[in-house]
């Protein structure tokens, strides 16, 4: 009877023995895995990240699927021995996994200097984790998002700020500072928020007179972008009286009539360019006159009191 169970403990023990040397040595070799930086957002063009976006292709399975037994690990290096794990997917299925990350410097541990991010499939076993696959990124650099910030300023110049109805009137940008190249500079010409024209300098034309607001958008190759707004003034005025017919219209008054209520006094200079009952250039020329011809009289008395004065 003894010998009997002794038998079947041997045969036990063999066939596990068996079992253990047959999962060591049929082991394949890893798999490498596509990770890959997809994008990497540097405002300031200095060569160094404020974040990536890393796209992974990770094998999972080889002579079968993964049946949720495998665990992806996600790691940032920055040395040959310096390694932090940054993320993991647990229980993973199938033959294959597809993530995309957005990670950040602080995701990253603010690592100081390269690092390079590194994926692995591990299946958990008995005595030891089993790694499935394996693949890592170029190396790039990284920095804090406070450090990470473009300088872009931009401006323009009308060549004439004044022009008069259908004049052709050029949009100049000036020497923009950045420290990335710039990729585009577009203007909205008539102020309704859309962006009709592109280029460092343009020509514009208006038919309508009164004031026109004109805005460059200057875009960097950081993703950056810079607004700047001026005013142009469409200046029409067939009378002569120095008043565009917009502002004429406003007011009531002629724009094709220098002198709208005839009293000698343009409409420019008249306080009251509209009334055609009280001719207020006329009064005006004769209150100073009687003001004038008044004081004649008392002209050597006003002296000698000033003299008293001083």
């Amino acid at each position: 009877m003894s010998s009997a169970v002794s038998n079947r403990w041997q045969v036990l023990a063999i066939v596990s023995f068996m079992i253990v040397l047959a999962g060591c040595g049929g082991n394949p070799l890893p798999a490498d895995n596509e990770v890959t930086i997809s994008d990497q957002v540097d405002r300031d063009c200095d060569g160094a990240s404020r974040s990536v976006v890393v796209d992974m292709s990770v094998v999972l399975g080889i002579e079968q699927p993964a049946d949720g037994d495998t665990n992806v690990l996600v790691f940032a290096e920055t040395g040959a021995e310096s390694q932090n794990q940054i993320h993991q997917f647990e229980s993973v299925s199938g033959w294959e996994l597809n993530e995309r990350l957005e990670l950040s410097a602080s995701d990253l541990n603010n690592p100081d200097g390269p690092v390079a991010i590194t994926v692995r499939a591990v299946r958990p076993g008995f005595f030891e984790d089993r790694l499935i696959s394996s693949g890592s990124t170029t190396t790039f650099e990284v920095e804090s998002a406070g450090e990470d910030r473009s300088s872009l300023d931009a401006s323009f110049t009308i060549s004439n700020p004044r022009p008069n109805r259908s004049e052709e009137t050029q949009l100049t940008v000036d020497s923009v500072e950045s420290q990335c190249d710039i990729v585009s500079y577009s203007w909205d010409v008539d102020g309704d928020g859309d962006f009709e024209q592109s280029g460092n300098q343009i020509t514009v034309s208006y038919s309508n007179d009164g004031h026109h607001e004109i805005t460059l958008r200057v875009e960097d190759s950081g993703g950056v972008t810079r607004e700047t707004t001026q005013e142009l003034l469409v200046f029409h005025d067939p009378d002569g009286d120095g008043i565009t017919t917009a502002y004429e219209r406003d007011a009531g008054t002629d724009p094709y009539d220098y002198d709208t209520d005839n009293d000698l006094f343009s409409d420019r200079i008249d306080p009251m360019p509209k009334s055609a009952l009280v001719p207020t250039g006329l009064v005006h020329v004769a209150l100073a006159a009687a003001l004038y011809l008044g004081a004649v009289p008392y002209r050597g008395r006003v002296r000698r009191w000033i003299d008293q004065l001083w």
